[in-house]
């Protein structure tokens, strides 16, 4: 005999394969106008192809048993930020006056739950104020300032039916997303953001609301009552698993998730119940729903920012971002399990622009995703 053989196990072979494809396969990263949604795609895919039967097999478990339905909410213990210094909106002079009105009256309350006691620090369930410091290692890297809570807004525009629509985006931070097992876990990682996105309709009131993760992740998509109702009288009850009306079958590709809808009440302040941990948005309702799902134990007050303040400063003018559009140093070991999907850096954040949501199968950018992916009402 020659001597004992070695065996290479299918994780040593799976973190070689991944760690070419993250050096090969990462298209122009360091280059200006990198595209995160395309470039280097293929390569990633070349690189690791033996592996995409595993991750694949594992991509659909994870479709299959990720729950769909609307969420309980019932906090023992939260903290109530409340969107109440006004002052940088204020400024935001390129903005007329109708859409800083907008954003300040459909700017969401957050009921952060807060444990008392938790396996991690508690301070990762405080929302902050991004930015980038260089480390030890002349590195950049991003702390979140959890003394000074704040939401980022920006807008954009959906096309429906034919016409432009305005849309609210609203972004806040966390500290760092823990390991919410006691094994591995593949989503945790430094720096944690969410988005909040409404798109409203002709008199300005919201007909759709979104959530995502800044990575691009758990995207939820949510009517208005009274769009659900029209939905319901043009097209009948919801469908098999659906749970709205509005909810649409698409073929080869993942079904938009719409757990719930939220009632139209212009009157009253519009809430996200934000899971401890995982900071998952567990559900959009109204201010009058705070008492009866959270005991709310501290109340905090939230700056209202301009989104353009995580691009910019920094030494290299790039904000919290890296130039390949990533959060600096806020990797997760997804990123590399899921290379050879083609995905670039999964479960990463990322800058505004560049999110790719259900495993990269629709581009939250596109001005028609709502027309294309929901079956929506006549005269919207």
């Amino acid at each position: 005999m020659n001597g004992p053989r070695r065996i290479i196990s299918i994780y040593q072979l799976f973190g070689a394969l991944a760690l070419l494809a993250t050096v090969f396969g990462t298209g122009c990263a360091s280059s200006e106008g990198f595209n995160p949604k395309q470039d280097g795609r293929y390569k990633r895919i070349a690189l690791t192809f033996p592996l995409t039967p595993f991750v694949y097999g594992w991509m659909g478990y994870h479709i299959l048993t990720e729950s769909r339905a609307s969420q309980e909410v019932d906090f023992e213990r939260a903290i109530r930020y409340d969107p109440s210094d006004w002052a940088q909106l204020e400024g935001a002079t390129e903005l007329d006056e109708r859409t800083r009105a907008l954003i300040r009256k459909h700017a969401p309350i957050i009921v952060q739950e807060a444990p008392e006691e938790t396996p991690y620090s508690s301070s990762i369930n405080l929302i902050g104020s991004p930015r980038p410091f260089v480390d030890a290692k002349d590195r950049k890297a991003i702390e979140v300032d959890t003394d000074n809570p704040a939401i980022y807004f920006f807008t954009t525009t959906a096309l429906i039916q034919g016409e432009e629509r305005l849309q609210l985006n609203y972004v806040y931070w966390f500290s760092e997303h823990p390991k919410m097992s006691g094994g591995f876990d593949p989503e945790a990682g430094k720096v944690e953001g969410l988005t909040l996105r409404i798109t409203l309709g002709r008199d300005d009131e919201p007909v759709f609301y979104e959530t995502i993760y800044n990575c691009g992740c758990y995207h939820r998509v949510y009517a208005s009552e009274s769009i659900e109702r029209r939905a319901r009288e043009e097209f009948g009850e919801p469908k098999g698993k659906f749970h709205t009306a509005v909810q649409k079958k698409r073929r080869f590709k993942i079904d938009f998730y719409s757990p719930e809808t939220v009632a139209d009440n212009p009157s009253e302040r519009l809430v996200i119940f934000s899971e401890a941990g995982r900071h998952m948005q567990l559900s959009i309702r109204r201010e009058s729903d705070i008492a009866g799902a959270a005991n709310v134990v501290q109340e905090r007050a939230m700056a209202v920012k301009p989104y353009e303040l995580l691009e910019t400063g920094a030494c290299d003018g790039l904000g919290i971002f890296n130039s390949d559009t990533l959060v600096a140093g806020a990797d997760r070991a997804e990123s590399w399990m899921l290379i050879p999907t083609g995905l670039y850096h999964a479960g990463t954040p990322r800058r505004r622009g560049a999110q790719l949501i259900h495993f990269d199968q629709y581009d939250f950018d596109d001005p028609q995703l709502l027309e294309k992916n929901l079956r929506l009402p006549p005269g919207m």
